[in-house]
């Protein structure tokens, strides 16, 4: 549930801080990731970090909407770069411009995605 808090969450967040252009998109894909980061070594700590181990039930919780939140801003915000950079070009995005854009993101984060669980060997 607080996965999906933060996801909701951070989309929301993606859509102010991109269309009011309050932060650059390199800087919002930086938050984002940060934020993936911190949220997965709260939920997963390492055994070096003792007390943090130790508390792995409770700050778990805030680790899983850290994660949820950064997600989409990192997706949101690349979209937007790959948008930004072809429109600095070539010149004003078509459909079949974005489409195509969209396709080598997905493309790229399914690989990342299921590539990682085949070399864990999962």
């Amino acid at each position: 549930m607080l996965v999906s808090l933060g996801m909701a969450v951070g989309s929301f967040s993606a859509g102010i801080l991109l269309q009011k252009k309050i932060l650059n998109t390199f800087t919002v894909m930086a938050l984002g990731a940060f934020s993936v980061c911190l949220g997965l070594i709260l939920t997963f700590p390492p055994t070096a970090f003792r007390a943090m181990y130790n508390m792995a039930p409770i700050i778990a919780f805030p680790g899983v909407f850290l994660a949820g939140f950064g997600d989409p801003l990192m997706t949101i915000s690349t979209l937007r770069a790959l948008c930004d950079l072809q429109e600095a070009k070539r010149g004003a995005l078509t459909p079949r411009v974005v489409t195509r854009i969209t396709g080598i993101w997905l493309i790229g984060y399914c690989c990342m995605y299921y590539l990682g669980s085949f070399i864990a060997g999962v």
